[in-house]
């Protein structure tokens, strides 16, 4: 019994030289086909990202095209009401802004002011640690 499986297999690995190659060749076969894993791991977690983007892109298509057409009604709406300013509305708005600019940069001035602060500090403290490390 053993005998005549055995031909068969070798018949067949006759027939097949890859796979006569690769069963002569234990590690080389194993690593292929580690190989081959990885491989198809990385396809398969491909695909499953890919069928993913595209199912949550349909189910938020309905949402983007609305928020689109509202985005745009009211892009329509603000330009028409930015054009209705009469000239003192626009020398108020002006104002408001150049008074909100202004204090935005006195803002950046005192954290500046800090920062250097914190910094000189920093230098004093690092040039006392060297000076404590040189004596020992």
């Amino acid at each position: 019994m053993k005998g005549a499986f055995g031909s068969i297999v070798d018949q067949w690995l006759d027939e097949h030289p890859v796979l006569s190659w690769l069963s002569h060749h234990p590690f080389v076969t194993v690593g292929l086909v580690l190989l081959l894993l990885l491989l198809f791991q990385g396809l398969f977690g491909a695909i499953a990202r890919f069928s993913e983007q595209f199912w949550l892109s349909l189910f938020q298509s309905p949402l983007k095209l609305g928020q689109w057409f509202f985005g745009v009604g009211a892009k329509s709406l603000k330009s028409v009401a930015s054009r209705d300013l009469s000239p003192s509305d626009r020398q108020e708005r002006l104002t408001e802004i150049f008074k909100r600019l202004e204090v935005l940069r006195a803002e950046q001035e005192t954290l500046l002011t800090e920062v250097k602060s914190l910094l000189a500090q920093g230098g004093i403290r690092l040039e006392k640690e060297q000076n404590s490390k040189a004596k020992r």
